[in-house]
């Protein structure tokens, strides 16, 4: 194209005429217009801005001085030249056209035999070079242009366009297209894109502006970038940098130094920096500033720099001054810990060389008499020699284990004597795991050879269990030196087997005394309960009795009374369980033999229990005799063989067995509550269900029932309890889920012979015309003793406590021939009042009323002075007959 073509189009905002002065002028034009774009170009790349927002001024200000429809610059980025900015290009025409390399149908990138990626298009050319500036489309600067683009299609091959392109540009219309590479250094970093629909907007002379626009754009660019990158660096280095004048400013300093001496960048650069620095140190620092400013470099100064906080920090600096620029580079750090560290440093070397200084003094003194050292030295070695054996000897004497052990090879080196003989081998050579657990293939799981080493001499002590010997150990493992120079572990092992079993005891009591704890506060919660429950069935069977008696059979109602009396009764039997477990109830006990009542058991079972149940009985022929009520031992072994029963629902061996058997001294410290002696123990074993430990701990409990709603009580063990332990003796149980359960019973052997049963006295009473006193805080108590003494012909007198009796009973003596005193009442109580009344008349005849046993405090108050009791609660019948026996006596 001609500059005559140029001149018919608007280039630059201006229209060129055919005059020849006005071609100069215009010519005269744009090269100002040209001028002050350049120095536009150079403004902007020079101005302290982000380098993207560089680029897009500067693709704008380029479209504005030009008028072209599109203006765009690649730069490189890795080994593609994207797109870094464009305007007017259509978005879709940027997104096919955003990257050069080409890539095959895998989508990897196509590269040229030097290993370089292939650039497509023309574009590709320019950055690569692959330009022939004999064409007419490519200069001598390396870019290319066209004023029509189809008709450059049309009329020349891929061959002679040096590759094959892609017409996108042609394809959206673009006729004029110039691409300028952008160079620095020699190396193309990008070009720069211009495209306008209109034919013939460039000519040579404005491709070859553009071209030194390029260079000069390539190369401030590239420097922008280095700066940008550089800033980067400087702003995030952890090393405190920054950039002082020698007019003694600092120009620029970093976050670092910022961070590390508290103050900001505003406040350093307001100030010198010699406002800074420590006054001691300002001497020399002036010194080191006056060697920058002549030229030479500075490293490892180091002075004292004020923080925000007012203490001061040891900075070493590395110092290049720029002469030219008149600036200093400082790279620094803070060395304030270093400088301690090396003061510390400093003061233990002056100590070590103290040190040595002396011990180089001792040293030479010691030199003079070389010749004795070296004797005292061999006969030293000999000793030690000696004395390793001596200790040998008495590691071989110690009934300890002491190993020795290379906690690397696991090899034992040492063993003494006694860990010999307790294995029964030789130990040494083998390794630990083999022979001290039973023939192991690999270390031990809680081997501590590690931790051993990792304390470094300090002693490893831990307890464990070998289960090889079945013995406890108490073990000390300790790092020291082998003769051969090797580390080894030392371990003495102390056998605490028998303190751990001891332990195991004591915990083992401590638990049986806390169940005994237990069971006593149970029984006397029950016995005190069961006062009051006795005082309350004391009235409804009196009434009932009354009742009963004022009916006939055949009377609608006495059958109702009749249950209300049965239900009394068997709330009567329900409080002597109570009572029995709590040990107030009144045993019968005298000398006997218990084959008899196992004999008795056994008859009353054969006829009770499942046939699939097999019973077995076996006694010794010489069974002892023992002090005891045949009524509740018979009770006890019911109980506990019903209770096997429940357990054995599918079949199974219930063995009642009694023999002669001595507790010593060291199986009662082991259980609490036995006591040494002769014995006969009674058991009873099922090859039931069994217990597990919740239910065993909770057996003797009153209430507590592992029975379905309904099907039991939970007094039967806590009845077969209190009854052993009122008869002084000791109770067992032993049982597992699945594996049954066997009671066994320790009754204490008497001397006397076994006696039969006495015949039981025929019940006679009457009714009679004695005065009787009654004495009880129960208001239904006395009215219905009242109401049945009365009734029966007696004259009956009553009193609501103790002194109320005792005034009583001395205006009245004269008359009452008897006394019916409650032991518990508030006030005077029955004891202190049974004295008073012996005061007054030492005759005097007291039945005592209480629900507890009469072997208790019943029978203890009077000493045998009292002419009997009766036990609550009592029914019309059995009062009578009482009251009849002791007006008699």
């Amino acid at each position: 194209m001609s500059e005559d073509d140029h001149a018919q189009k608007p280039v630059a905002g201006y229209m060129q005429s055919d005059d020849e002065v006005n071609k100069l002028l215009s010519k005269l034009q744009w090269a100002q217009e040209s001028q002050d774009l350049f120095v536009r170009i150079l403004a902007l790349l020079n101005r302290q801005i982000e380098y993207s927002q560089a680029v897009r001024d500067l693709v704008g200000m380029i479209k504005d001085f030009t008028g072209f429809e599109a203006v765009g610059i690649r730069l490189r980025d890795g080994e593609d030249f994207p797109y870094f900015e464009t305007k007017g290009f259509p978005a879709h025409f940027v997104q096919l056209e955003y990257s050069l390399c080409g890539r095959n149908g895998a989508g990897e990138i196509i590269r040229d035999p030097s290993g370089l990626p292939y650039l497509e298009c023309m574009c590709g050319n320019v950055i690569r070079g692959r330009t022939d500036p004999s064409l007419p489309f490519f200069t001598e600067g390396g870019s290319f242009w066209s004023n029509d683009t189809s008709r450059l299609l049309a009329t020349t091959s891929d061959k002679e366009r040096q590759t094959k392109t892609r017409n996108r540009c042609n394809g959206e219309g673009y006729e004029s297209v110039a691409l300028i590479p952008l160079r620095s250094d020699n190396e193309t970093i990008g070009l720069l894109q211009l495209n306008d629909s209109r034919e013939n907007c460039f000519t040579l002379e404005m491709i070859t502006l553009f071209e030194g626009i390029g260079l000069t754009i390539g190369i401030l660019l590239e420097r922008k970038r280095t700066e940008q990158e550089r800033d980067r660096l400087f702003n995030l280095s952890i090393d405190m940098l920054c950039i002082a004048g020698f007019d003694g400013f600092f120009k620029q300093v970093n976050p670092a130094f910022t961070k590390i001496l508290g103050w900001t960048q505003h406040e350093f650069l307001a100030k010198r920096w010699m406002e800074f620095v420590h006054p001691d140190d300002v001497e020399s620092t002036i010194n080191a500033g006056n060697m920058l400013v002549s030229g030479k470099a500075l490293h490892g100064f180091e002075n004292r720099y004020a923080h925000k906080d007012g203490s001061y920090r040891w900075i070493s600096w590395n110092c290049f001054p720029i002469s030219g620029e008149q600036l200093v580079f400082a790279v620094a750090r803070d060395v304030t810990w270093d400088k301690q560290a090396r003061e510390d440093l400093r003061k233990a070397r002056d100590e070590l060389e103290k040190r040595v200084e002396e011990r180089t003094a001792a040293l030479k003194q010691l030199n003079q008499n070389l010749t004795r050292e070296i004797f005292e030295r061999e006969w030293a070695e000999n000793a030690l020699k000696m004395e390793r054996e001596q200790l040998l000897s008495i590691f071989d004497s110690i009934n300890e284990v002491i190993l020795v052990i290379d906690p690397i090879t696991y090899e034992i080196l040492y063993t003494n004597q006694f860990t010999k003989e307790l294995y029964g081998k030789e130990l040494i050579g083998g390794h630990c795991y083999e022979e001290l657990t039973g023939g192991a293939a690999s270390p031990c799981a809680r081997c501590c050879n590690e931790t051993v080493v990792q304390l470094s001499g300090k002693p490893h002590q831990r307890e464990y269990h070998n289960s090889v010997v079945n013995r406890d150990y108490f073990a000390t493992d300790k790092i020291i030196k082998w003769p051969d120079g090797r580390d080894a572990i030392f371990h003495l092992a102390i056998d605490i087997t028998d303190r751990k079993r001891a332990e195991q005891e004591q915990e083992n009591l401590r638990s049986q005394l806390l169940q005994a704890q237990k069971m006593e506060a149970i029984g006397t919660l029950a016995g005190g309960i069961a006062h009051d429950f006795n005082n309350l069935l004391t009235v409804i069977l009196g009434f009932s009795d009354l009742l009963l008696m004022g009916e006939e059979e055949t009377d609608p109602a006495y059958s109702d009374l009749q249950k209300i009396n049965e239900a009394a009764r068997n709330g009567a039997e329900l409080v002597q369980r109570i009572l029995a477990f709590s040990r107030k109830t009144e045993i019968n006990a005298r000398p006997l033999n218990l084959k008899h009542e196992i004999a008795q058991a056994k008859k009353l079972l054969d006829r009770t229990i499942p046939k699939m149940i097999e019973l077995k009985v076996k006694y010794s022929d010489k069974l002892a005799t023992v002090n005891a009520d045949p009524i509740q031992v018979e009770q006890v072994l019911m109980n506990l063989a019903v209770n096997a029963k429940d357990a054995m629902p599918d079949g199974g061996m219930l063995v009642i067995e009694a023999r002669n058997i001595f507790l010593d001294e060291e199986y009662c410290r082991m259980h609490l509550g036995s006591k040494p002696g002769n014995y006969v123990m009674l058991s009873v074993s099922d090859t039931g269900q069994g217990m597990d430990e919740q239910t065993l701990n909770n057996m003797f409990t009153p209430f507590f029932t592992t029975k379905e709603p309904g099907s039991g009580t939970g007094l039967g063990l806590a009845m077969v309890y209190g009854m052993v332990k009122q008869h002084e003796g000791y109770i067992t149980c032993s049982s597992a889920p699945g594996v049954g359960t066997t009671f066994e019973i320790y009754l204490p052997v008497t001397a006397g012979e076994a006696k039969s049963a006495p015949e039981a006295a025929k019940p006679a009473f009457s009714h009679g015309s004695a005065a009787i006193l009654i004495v009880d805080d129960e208001v239904t108590i006395r009215e219905i003793a009242r109401r049945i003494l009365e009734r029966s012909g007696y004259t009956v007198f009553t009193a609501t406590n103790g002194k109320e009796a005792i005034e009583l009973f001395n205006r009245e003596k004269a008359r009452i021939s008897l006394v019916i005193l409650d032991l518990i009442m508030p006030g005077m109580g029955g004891k202190q009042c049974f004295e008073e009344l012996l005061k007054i008349d030492p005759q005097v005849k007291v039945l005592v009323a209480s629900g507890y046993s009469s072997t208790s405090e019943s029978s203890r108050i009077a000493e045998g002075k009292t002419i009997g009791s009766i036990r609550k609660p009592y029914n019309m019948t059995q009062l009578l007959q009482m009251v009849r026996e002791a007006l008699t006596k």
